[in-house]
């Protein structure tokens, strides 16, 4: 194409591809854009520099050290929109009309814990790599295909050159517009994203261990390329790519789902008792309903759910609303009622902040969706 492109904010040039399309019959397709992965971009020298630093494996002057960290808090800067902050928020290019964001994931990237309000898909194309969140650690083995919760602060290890990461950022709305066939089916992968779209998901962490499987390693190069070249129609490319991935995870992968440690068992009985008692329940009443003290009941919801027992039990109600304004008839000022709402006032600003539309709104477009007058 006589041009370059951006992974990930570095360069990189595909002399394989067309000013109208990307020949994906080429039989070299997967070893010419893994062969272009490999390359050590200008973002990661930085970082793997101040990593070498930070760990002492390099011997640096005084000035070198400045240089390494003014560098680093630079590239910092543009990866985060909080950086200095506890738990960060990644940037990334998400919108209304570019809701899928595939992209090379930095290697050495920072050490920091970050959270986000969208899809987070993770696939180790090479090397190994560590998933950490506050209360667990999973190990990633090449093959890989990680799916992170919305809003569940986390990083990810990947201090090697051997570490090849590609990442997939899928809006909520586009995720539930493009499954909404496919989530009518009951498996791990649609039980993982009806809670997450429609509920909390007890298990924040889904890995399918695709091994060598080329076909979910093509798919996800193609979204790759498609995605940073930004040739005509990319965008319906992406869509059809992306639905060809999930029907092969869910029929040909073997997949697990991970619990913290800690929390895993108990947190789906939480969730449940809230359900059960979301007109009264108090943080109280769940520490004595499980035997623990309120202080670790509060810790454990924070760690799980990066928000208070108050922000989780207001998000519950927004969850219901949601339910309520989908699947019955009852006016929305009947529905503020239920979801413990002061009035319909105060239900519209609370609920615009979980769905960033009004109850109106989202009751017209999940309509306009299925098909079906509400």
């Amino acid at each position: 194409m006589g041009q370059s492109e951006n992974i990930g904010g570095a360069h990189w040039d595909m002399p394989e591809a067309r000013q109208a399309a990307i020949d994906y019959s080429n039989d070299g397709f997967i070893e010419i854009i893994s062969r272009e992965l490999t390359c050590m971009t200008r973002e990661e020298q930085v970082l793997r520099s101040y990593a070498r630093m930070e760990q002492h494996r390099d011997r640096c002057t005084e000035v070198e050290r400045t240089h390494r960290l003014q560098e680093y808090e630079a590239l910092t800067a543009r990866l985060f929109e909080t950086p200095n902050r506890e738990c960060r928020t990644l940037r990334t290019d998400l919108s209304p009309k570019n809701p899928i964001q595939v992209r090379k994931r930095f290697r050495y990237f920072p050490q920091a814990f970050y959270r986000h309000d969208h899809f987070e898909l993770l696939y180790v194309h090479a090397g190994r790599c560590r998933y950490v969140s506050p209360m667990q650690e999973q190990d990633l083995e090449e093959g890989d295909f990680c799916l992170v919760e919305c809003g569940i602060p986390h990083q990810v290890q990947n201090d090697s050159d051997e570490c090849i990461l590609i990442e997939l950022s899928i809006c909520r709305e586009q995720l539930e517009t493009l499954c909404a066939s496919f989530l009518e089916e009951e498996n791990l992968l649609t039980r993982y994203f009806k809670g997450a779209l429609y509920g909390v998901a007890s298990h924040p962490l889904v890995i399918f261990q695709t091994g060598g499987d080329q076909a979910v390693r093509y798919y996800l190069l193609a979204m790759l390329c498609e995605y940073q070249y930004r040739l005509p129609h990319y965008s319906v490319m992406l869509e059809a790519f992306l639905n060809a991935l999930l029907v092969i995870l869910v029929t040909g992968c073997k997949s697990q789902e991970y619990h913290s440690a800690e929390a895993g068992p108990i947190l789906d009985a939480i969730w449940g008792y809230i359900q059960e008692n979301n007109r009264e329940v108090t943080v109280t009443s769940i520490a004595q309903e499980f035997g623990y003290s309120a202080r670790h009941i509060a810790r454990i919801i924070h760690n799980a759910y990066g928000c208070t027992f108050s922000g989780l039990l207001r998000k519950f109600r927004m969850i219901l609303a949601a339910q309520l304004l989908r699947e019955s008839e009852l006016p929305i000022s009947q529905i503020a009622v239920e979801v413990h709402c002061a009035d319909a006032s105060h239900f519209n600003k609370i609920f615009r902040q979980e769905y960033q539309v009004s109850p109106r709104q989202y009751r017209e477009q999940w309509s306009q969706k299925t098909g079906k007058a509400v």
